[in-house]
C-alpha cells in the first residue's frame, strides 16, 4: 500500500473536522481543498463529474466510509483527497450509517487500472476497524497521511 498511496496523498489533500450538510457539500469541500493545493485545474467541472457519477449509484459503503470517484479529462494522474467528518454525513450508505471517512478519487480516462487498484487498496485498508478509528479521531493532517500511507 505504501508505494501506491505515498505519492498521491499529502497533508494538502486532507480536510479535517468537516461539517458538511450534505454529501454534495462534503465532495465540494474536498475538491476545493485539492484546488487550493494546486492538484486540480477546473474544480467546477470535476464537481460536476463526481456528482454525475454519484447520481448513477451512491459511493457510500459501510462502516462510515464513502469513496466518491470519477474519471475526468480534468486530471492527468490519480488525485486523491480525504475528508474526515467526525459527526458524519448522509451518503446513502449500504448500511444506512453516515460517512465519517470520505476518500475522493479522481483519475484520467487513461489511468483506469491505477484507479481500480487504488480503490481496491484503500477499501482493504479501511476495512480495518482500528484504522477507521484512528482516522476519525485524528487531530492533525499528518496523522491521517501516516495512517493512509502505511
Amino acid at each position: 500500500m505504501k508505494e501506491q498511496t505515498q505519492v498521491l496523498i499529502d497533508e494538502n489533500c486532507v480536510v479535517l473536522n468537516m461539517r458538511p450538510t450534505s454529501k454534495e457539500d462534503a465532495i465540494r469541500g474536498i475538491i476545493e481543498q485539492l484546488a487550493r493545493a494546486n492538484k486540480l485545474k477546473n474544480p467546477e467541472a470535476i464537481l460536476t463529474s463526481v456528482l454525475y457519477r454519484e447520481s448513477l449509484a451512491s459511493t457510500g459503503l459501510e462502516k462510515g466510509i464513502a469513496l466518491p470517484h470519477a474519471k475526468t479529462s480534468e486530471v492527468e494522474n490519480l488525485v486523491v483527497g480525504i475528508g474526515i467528518v467526525p459527526n458524519g454525513v448522509d451518503f446513502n450508505s449500504l448500511d444506512n450509517k453516515d460517512a465519517n471517512i470520505i476518500v475522493l478519487v479522481l483519475s484520467s480516462f487513461n489511468s483506469a487500472s491505477a484507479h481500480v487498484a487504488f480503490l481496491a487498496s484503500i477499501s482493504n485498508l479501511l476495512s480495518k476497524e482500528e484504522v477507521r478509528e484512528r482516522l476519525v479521531h485524528a487531530k492533525t493532517k499528518a496523522e491521517v497521511v501516516k495512517e493512509i500511507n502505511l
